[in-house]
């Protein structure tokens, strides 16, 4: 086949390197940090789950009444972060499925144009005598 681009190892790089997009939106998603205005910075999900932090309660503590019920009816962190943390998962397993499928897709082709190599005894034959050659 003519050009890289067009071999199996070009679709390979295409899917490397595509492969690259997801997981630049997985690691947003871990390491971007949430918060619940007002309320709670829940920070990082990814170590707001492994830490295994709480949500905090809602104070009374000199707010009025139309305040007090919209911070009290706000998502909590753990909500926050469960999405959070779900989109990153999904990207996370397609940047694998993308990478690993670049990678194999790499190596079919160079198995494929090992196959098509001149042998190592096709390389170090004798080579039949076209005359000699004259050099000016």
């Amino acid at each position: 086949m003519v050009g890289s681009w067009r071999s199996l190892w070009g679709f390979g790089k295409l899917l490397l390197v595509s492969s690259l997009v997801p997981l630049a939106v997985a690691l947003g998603c871990f390491l971007v940090p949430v918060e619940n205005p007002g309320v709670q910075r829940c920070g990082a999900p990814l170590v707001f789950a492994l830490g295994g932090e709480r949500n905090r309660r809602v104070e009374r503590d000199g707010l009025d009444d139309p305040t007090f019920e919209r911070r009290r009816t706000q998502a909590p962190c753990s909500q926050r972060v469960e999405g959070r943390l779900g989109v990153g998962f999904a990207a996370g397993g397609l940047f694998v499925v993308l990478a690993t499928c670049g990678a194999v897709l790499g190596l079919i082709d160079d198995r494929l144009q090992l196959r098509r190599a001149a042998s190592f005894e096709d390389v170090f034959r004798d080579w039949p005598d076209r005359g000699s050659v004259s050099r000016p």
